[in-house]
């Protein structure tokens, strides 16, 4: 253990394998700044001082701050620089032996993905239902995943029947070819600035009638090109859209529109 410092009451504050330690006991496994209100408060309490960084209860100063965090953010850097590393040589395994392969999920409340995968070991099998497993598929951590249109995948994929599903809620699955892959990736690209454009182009048009609406005297207050016989004109559009986000929350949070 490494120690970073010893407390006015003689308690140990120590630091090993990406935790620190209160007299021997786990106490965070987090060093952060200190936030601004509870910086406030504790310069209230305390003048003077110079307390810049906790571990749950425990205030630092920035010396003692700075080099537990760092003790800590090394070993953790470690652990997820070796746990990379096991990964990349379990997905290279899997792809020389053909294990692993592409695929394309559909998750309609999620969005669509490209990601690597492989089914599922005998010993994991036997955690699911007859049906699944054969048709369960994990996903790999290392391979890369890319979001992607599903208007893209539907048109590749041309029809055919998932033919795997990842665990959840209907999260169906294609295995594809690199040259789907390839595919899938090109048309979303051009889907996607297709509807940045038409985006644009409705913002155009919208910005346009308003305007028509303001310089030919319509009235946001009663919608309508009263011309003042209401006796609330308004030109100022955003009348109307408090209006509309006033009945959108009623609707909401009562299901009335009123």
């Amino acid at each position: 253990m490494v120690l970073i410092k010893t407390t006015k009451s003689g308690q140990k504050v120590e630091v090993e394998n990406g935790w620190l330690y209160l007299d021997g006991k786990k106490l965070s496994s987090r060093v952060e700044k200190i936030d601004a209100w509870t910086k406030q408060q504790l310069d209230k309490k305390y003048p003077g001082n110079d307390y810049e960084y906790r571990a749950d209860k425990l205030i630092m100063n920035a010396e003692e701050g700075l080099k537990s965090k760092g003790l800590v953010d090394a070993y953790n850097a470690k652990v997820k620089g070796e746990q990379a590393a096991k990964d990349q040589a379990e997905f290279d395994a899997l792809v020389a032996s053909g294990e692993a392969f592409r695929t394309a999920e559909i998750t309609e409340q999620y969005g669509c993905d490209l990601m690597w995968a492989r089914r599922f070991s005998e010993e994991e099998k036997a955690q699911y239902s007859d049906w699944f497993r054969d048709r369960g598929v994990c996903s790999l951590p290392v391979g890369g995943r890319v979001k992607v249109e599903s208007k893209a995948v539907r048109q590749v994929v041309d029809g055919r029947s998932a033919d795997a599903e990842f665990c959840g809620c209907s999260n169906m699955a294609w295995t594809i070819t690199e040259t789907e892959w390839n595919e899938i990736v090109r048309l979303s690209e051009m889907i996607r600035a297709e509807k940045e454009e038409a985006k644009k182009e409705y913002k155009k048009a919208e910005a346009a009638s308003l305007q028509r609406k303001i310089d030919t005297g319509y009235c946001f207050s009663c919608e309508s090109w009263c011309h003042g016989d209401c006796g609330n004109y308004s030109n100022d559009p955003t009348v109307s859209f408090a209006r509309e986000l006033k009945l959108s929350l009623a609707e909401m949070n009562y299901g009335i529109k009123e």
